[in-house]
């Protein structure tokens, strides 16, 4: 399930048992002011961990981008490439 900083379900999986993909938007420029202590190095290291992780960039624009499992499409922006590379 991915939820907004207002709480609002952008996508969700179907219910049943196994691995679910749930694929939708996670913008963070849109994001910026609400993010709660330790979270932005929490979503660096998720990027981080599922590239070094046999997940690829499938698309990448300003400070959006959706990994796909296996994909290798591209690499990610200039605006994450700088977000992912300011580690604390």
């Amino acid at each position: 399930m991915i939820v907004d900083y207002d709480g609002r379900i952008l996508s969700q999986a179907d219910p049943g048992p196994g691995e679910k993909i749930v694929v939708g938007p996670i913008d963070l420029a849109a994001y910026r002011g609400h993010f709660f202590a330790g979270e932005q190095d929490q979503i660096r290291a998720t990027i981080t961990d599922s590239l070094a992780n046999g997940y690829g960039v499938a698309c990448s624009q300003g400070t959006t981008v959706v990994l796909h499992r296996g994909s290798n499409n591209g690499g990610l922006s200039p605006e994450l490439s700088t977000f992912v590379g300011q580690a604390p």
